[in-house]
């Protein structure tokens, strides 16, 4: 079967497929279990596709256009479902994109997490990693700020460079001695998130298949 192209398929393939939670590849109706939780995307009135073999029913109005998420309350005589949040899924459900207008706000908004700026200019990680582990411990949050190829984060932000700068709690360098003038931001993201997930990942992440 071949494809036209079309712009809902632009970045298929971009990446490989995860295999998280929120991305079952059961489809029998037998499989499902009470308290297993699925998107769902109602297709007519009282109909809802669980990706699942068959519709289930629904008597309910949500969404035709965005899934709602939904958690199995019985599977017998018949399937019950309930909606939930994000929020109520204690495990990792997969990362939520939303663009951000003014970076130096966003920070300003974020101090309740422990804010890390990478550049090639900062003290190296393992320079870094005690306080930066004792601090985290703290706010059981991190958010990390990465610039681009071409400009570093402060480059970028060059008219809110000093508000930028004074909302960042830790400069890190996760590639010292790189041997080149820049790093593929792609490498950066892998290395930086790879080192922070080895380092304090059991201090803020959700458990998932195996956690």
């Amino acid at each position: 079967m071949s494809f036209p192209k079309t712009q809902a398929l632009k970045f298929a393939g971009l990446l490989p497929p995860l295999r998280t939670r929120s991305h079952p590849l059961e489809i029998s109706m037998s499989d499902l279990q009470e308290g297993t939780i699925r998107w769902g995307l109602q297709v007519r009135p009282g109909k809802i596709d669980l990706g699942l073999s068959k519709l289930v029913n629904y008597p309910k109005t949500v969404s035709e256009r965005d899934p709602t998420l939904f958690r199995v309350i019985k599977t017998k005589p018949q399937i019950v479902l309930e909606t939930i949040e994000r929020e109520d899924v204690s495990d990792y459900w997969g990362f939520e994109v939303e663009r951000v207008t003014n970076l130096a706000d966003f920070l300003e908004e974020s101090d309740d997490s422990t804010r890390i700026g990478f550049s090639r200019k900062a003290p190296s990680y393992h320079q870094l990693e005690s306080d930066l582990k004792s601090t985290i411990a703290g706010t059981q949050s991190v958010l990390a700020v990465f610039g681009g190829p071409n400009h570093g984060i402060l480059e970028f932000f060059e008219k809110e460079r000093e508000r930028v700068k004074s909302n960042i709690d830790f400069w890190v360098n996760t590639i010292p001695d790189q041997g080149t003038e820049t790093v593929r931001l792609e490498e950066a993201l892998f290395t930086s998130l790879g080192l922070l997930n080895s380092s304090v990942g059991t201090m803020i992440t959700k458990p998932g298949f195996y956690g």
